[in-house]
């Protein structure tokens, strides 16, 4: 029997130490700017900071149930027709290595960050508690006004949320990557737009208050 490798659940552990703590922070901010009515704010990160964020909303893209699966089963099955011999044996360490491969997607080798991380990033909160943005299995969503919402165009804007009380919202080129921008929504059919939009991108579930499947 082949030695467990605990290096994916290791990786992921370190980065839930560093995302964690940071997430956390953002929404108790957001609580305190609902609380004292204010709509904009600005707090400054450090560029480790930064970069977990964009991390995250990378990680967020690639590790979908959808496309995992979807990458998973085409790189397995294309090299099990090709080099049927790696599959003779019980070590699970190449299904890991797939995992790896899919967890590494748009890394920093492959520009993400190169791309993204001028952008301004954005913290997006409903003016009222009574509000609050859904999520899904499917969290990452994009919109482009002027047309394709590639990640790689300058005006495509990307939402991902954070907690029901904040949406991380990455757009133009930022002139002070210093900064982590709040701004808050008085208007709730912009908020029920931004939900509509977020359940549209689910493949099977969609989160609010509860749990809701959609087959």
């Amino acid at each position: 029997m082949g030695k467990k490798d605990y290096s994916i659940e290791k990786e992921l552990g370190e980065f839930e130490n560093q995302i964690s703590p940071l997430i956390k922070e953002i929404n108790d901010i957001t609580v305190l700017l609902q609380k004292h009515r204010k709509i904009t704010h600005n707090v400054t990160i450090n560029s480790n900071q930064r970069i977990w964020l964009l991390e995250f909303l990378r990680m967020m893209i690639v590790r979908v149930p959808s496309l995992i699966n979807t990458i998973t089963t085409a790189f397995v099955n294309g090299l099990e027709n090709n080099l049927p011999e790696l599959f003779d044996s019980k070590d699970s360490s190449f299904k890991k290595d797939v995992l790896k491969t899919v967890l590494n997607i748009g890394s920093k080798k492959n520009k993400f960050l190169d791309v993204w991380f001028n952008r301004e990033i954005w913290i997006v909160f409903p003016s009222s508690n009574k509000a609050s943005f859904i999520t899904s299995d499917r969290p990452v969503w994009r919109f482009n006004k002027n047309g394709p919402n590639g990640i790689a165009y300058d005006d495509t804007e990307v939402y991902l949320p954070l907690t029901q009380n904040c949406l991380l919202m990455v757009t133009s080129q930022e002139t002070d990557t210093s900064l982590l921008r709040f701004t808050s929504i008085n208007d709730k059919s912009l908020i029920r737009e931004f939900n509509k939009r977020q359940a549209s991108y689910a493949t099977e579930i969609v989160l609010d208050r509860k749990i809701t499947r959609l087959n």
